[in-house]
């Protein structure tokens, strides 16, 4: 099995599932989130049956950290609400692709292809993202702050720092973020 058929398999459709339930959530309905998604009515219909939990633990058990995932199909939804299909297409792909090169679904792929070499690095070589979903997510809260009225008062004088982490990061190396780059200029957030 090829990589991207693993994650075809294993990954794209439980994520999509979390993306329709925050869809669905936030008060879209199931023809407009199949448009979104590009699959089915009836598919969505099956995806908003399962227990998100059921789901989070499915994509844990294929190597995906449980709490990376949901931040990521939240950035993923966040992308759809906004209309920004180009972003929720890259940044997916790139998400895949980032799974891939670290190696988080290699345990799945050897369990599930018997002819996988035990040495194989061919995603770590070959798959290299093109952007962190981190660094969308940033990019989404500096969004929300430019674009909801009255945020500029929660802006102190000095700016303000936006940062986010993958799930139990320990360094700053793992973190992303805008040092006093939020600042307060004629009643709104620049």
């Amino acid at each position: 099995m090829l990589p991207h058929e693993l994650a075809a398999r294993y990954i794209v459709p439980p994520l999509k599932a979390v993306v329709a339930r925050i869809l669905r959530d936030k008060g879209m309905g199931q023809e407009k989130i199949a448009k979104l998604l590009g699959v089915s009515q009836p598919m969505v219909s099956k995806y908003l049956r399962r227990d998100v939990e059921e789901l989070l633990k499915e994509l844990e058990g294929a190597g995906t950290p449980r709490e990376e995932a949901w931040a990521v199909a939240e950035v993923l939804a966040s992308q759809l609400l906004r209309g920004d299909y180009g972003g929720y297409f890259s940044l997916f792909t790139s998400y895949v692709n980032s799974l891939l090169s670290r190696g988080a679904l290699c345990s799945l792929h050897h369990r599930v292809d018997s002819r996988l070499p035990p040495d194989c690095s061919v995603c770590s070589t070959l798959f290299q993202p093109s952007s962190d979903p981190f660094i969308f997510e940033v990019a989404e809260a500096v969004e929300t702050f430019k674009g909801t009225p009255g945020a500029e008062r929660l802006i102190p004088n000095v700016g303000s720092n936006i940062v986010a982490a993958k799930p139990g990061a320990s360094t700053i190396a793992e973190t992303v973020g805008l040092t006093g780059a939020l600042v307060r200029a004629g009643g709104q957030v620049v």
